[in-house]
């Protein structure tokens, strides 16, 4: 489209939304590249949607399965870019890529730094949360090694659209001993059964998580997706109570003030509680 039209910043944008969605949505490498590469060697295009060709060209090198091809231009643009949020969403992928490789300290610190140099990026928070899961795993000086590579083969599986080999690696974590990488495991289940519309299992693996481990970090998170699940179910009584739990247990919850609101849903706006419910 941008061929036809060049300099066209609309024609630009279109194609890279197609390209995403080829990438992302379809796990087409082949025609995601192919798409990237127009808008990436288009002398017209922005310098941001060049960028963004070349951020998303390497990425889908990834899906391909070419990691090898996709480091080197992962490399290439964190070197070469003047943008910073650019720069840092690069070596986001390259963390990623360390970690699906098993270099777990490179993951940690590169995906650490990411997050600390741009802590307001849409990928920060999902850069630091695999830099604490790596962290917590090894903090007690004997890390559940082969959980952390089987997790990085997941990520890896993810990334090229192999989802039913997700699916297994995951499950296999999930019976592994106690770790946080093993809890992981189980949120990840529950998050993936809930958008494949079987709710059910979605809160067996949730109550799986909550019950064999109830200091882990992942348990919050996987009560909120417990309660959602249980609304989605129409079940809105144990959706309340589950609300009320993450209120009175884990009051440092980062989406705690999401939780107030979807409890005030439940019971009715501007309703006062009724005696013996959280406030």
């Amino acid at each position: 489209m941008n061929q036809r039209y060049p300099g066209n910043r609309m024609a630009e944008a279109a194609t890279l939304r197609l390209a995403e969605v080829y990438t992302d949505g379809l796990g087409d490498a082949d025609k995601a590249i192919e798409l990237f590469d127009a808008v990436a060697q288009d002398p017209s295009a922005s310098a941001e949607n060049i960028s963004l060709a070349q951020i998303g060209l390497a990425r889908a090198y990834v899906v391909a399965g070419d990691t090898l091809q996709a480091r080197e231009a992962f490399t290439r643009i964190g070197f070469d870019s003047q943008s910073p949020s650019t720069q840092s969403r690069a070596n986001y992928h390259l963390g990623l890529l360390d970690f699906m490789g098993g270099e777990f300290k490179e993951a940690e610190d590169r995906l650490k730094a990411v997050a600390l140099k741009s802590p307001r990026q849409s990928f920060t928070n999902d850069a630091l949360d695999l830099a604490i899961l790596i962290a917590e795993e090894n903090f007690g000086g004997a890390p559940d090694e082969e959980a952390l590579r089987m997790y990085g083969v997941m990520l890896y599986q993810r990334a090229t659209h192999e989802r039913d080999a997700m699916r297994a690696t995951l499950v296999s974590i999930a019976e592994r001993d106690l770790s946080p990488v093993r809890d992981r495991a189980r949120l990840n289940l529950a998050e993936w059964h809930r958008a494949q519309g079987e709710p059910e299992v979605a809160l067996y693996w949730v109550d799986r998580l909550v019950s064999d481990s109830a200091v882990s970090r992942d348990v919050p998170r996987a009560l909120d997706l417990r309660a959602g699940v249980l609304m989605d179910l129409g079940r809105e009584d144990q959706a309340r109570e589950t609300l009320e739990r993450i209120l009175l247990e884990y009051e440092d919850y980062v989406m705690v003030d999401r939780v107030r609101d979807r409890l005030a849903g439940l019971r009715g706006e501007g309703k006062e509680p009724a005696e013996g419910e959280v406030p």
